[in-house]
């Protein structure tokens, strides 16, 4: 009965997304357009299509999966804040990165913004996207501490730099930086709050932050930043701490006040997500034997990369998907 139940959902899911990001890509690029028209100014290529991808991922697979346990999926304006939420991240991201703006502004463009004085397109595009969601959001206190939680996470992440980092402070700070993200999604719908329900959104967010960690591996290392997928010392370890954070989150799902059906298809459209981790936790067991142990220096970059695109990779997804989907 689940499997049959399982095939149809799965499928009727990704035939869901696939239109979704089209829908929302074409979206995006139109919203990006007419901000580019309003303030003046163009972004570059790379940032533009940061934007466009995340959106376009995030709403389908994220957003509508938890909105549809109250009974819908986002409508019109929530996208649109979800738009500019995307382009306040990717800027963000962009000033920490590319060392475009000093602590000291970037606090100032985040929590001073009305007096800030923009000195760039991508300055005012983000005080304007930043100013616009402040002024929508039901929960304005409860939104400036998450926010401000995310931008220490940003803050404390330049320590990932430092190979004398402890495995637990790289963990507090992924856990941080991906549940505060994903959390502060929540806050653009138009939906009555839930602290367990919260507690969802921001697990949800550390198992993508800690899956994307583990498929950056080689792009990490090259470019000096440990984090605790690149730190781990035993396959095992990192699997059995991926399966506890699954199960975390399948233990909160179930006490959320909804159905036993709402609940199954939940946790069935995240059963996606939690697929991706293991299956680089896989890999890591068979570098792990190949190596005598994770020594990542010693590994090529065809090693860590992981393409989602071989048959093997996707049987896996279904497998790990199947089995996880089922609360």
């Amino acid at each position: 009965m689940y499997f049959f139940r399982f095939i149809h959902f799965i499928f009727f899911k990704a035939f869901c997304i696939l239109r979704e990001r089209r829908r929302e890509a074409l979206r995006a690029k139109k919203a990006l357009s007419l901000l580019e028209d309003q303030i003046g100014g163009k972004l570059d290529e790379a940032t533009r299509k940061k934007i466009v991808v995340s959106h376009s991922i995030y709403n389908p697979m994220i957003v509508d999966s938890f909105s549809t346990i109250h009974g819908r999926i986002s409508n019109a304006d929530e996208r649109e804040r979800l738009i500019l939420y995307f382009i306040c991240s990717s800027l963000l991201d962009n000033f920490f990165d590319r060392n475009e703006l000093s602590r000291e502004a970037i606090e100032a463009i985040s929590f001073d913004t009305e007096n800030y004085r923009a000195a760039t397109f991508d300055e005012r595009l983000f005080a304007h996207c930043h100013l616009t969601l402040l002024n929508t959001v039901y929960n304005k206190s409860r939104y400036l501490a998450v926010a401000r939680a995310e931008l220490d996470a940003q803050f404390e992440s330049l320590q990932q730099f430092d190979a004398g980092i402890s495995c637990e402070e790289l963990i507090r700070i992924m856990e941080k930086k991906g549940g505060n993200a994903v959390l502060l999604c929540r806050f653009y719908l138009d939906l009555p709050w839930n602290e367990d329900e919260a507690a969802c959104w921001y697990l949800t967010g550390e198992i993508i932050q800690l899956t994307n960690d583990l498929f950056d591996i080689h792009k990490d290392l090259n470019d000096g930043v440990y984090t605790a997928a690149n730190k781990c010392l035993s396959a095992d370890e990192m699997s059995d701490f991926v399966l506890a954070k699954i199960e975390s989150l399948k233990s909160k799902l179930s006490q959320l006040p909804i159905s036993k059906r709402k609940t199954r298809r939940l946790n069935l459209s995240l059963a996606g997500i939690y697929a991706f981790p293991l299956i680089a936790v896989e890999n890591l067991k068979r570098l792990e034997v190949k190596y005598d142990g994770l020594h990542f220096k010693k590994m090529s970059r065809k090693d860590l990369i992981i393409d989602m695109e071989k048959p093997r990779n996707i049987f896996r997804w279904f497998m790990y998907a199947y089995r996880f989907g089922k609360i």
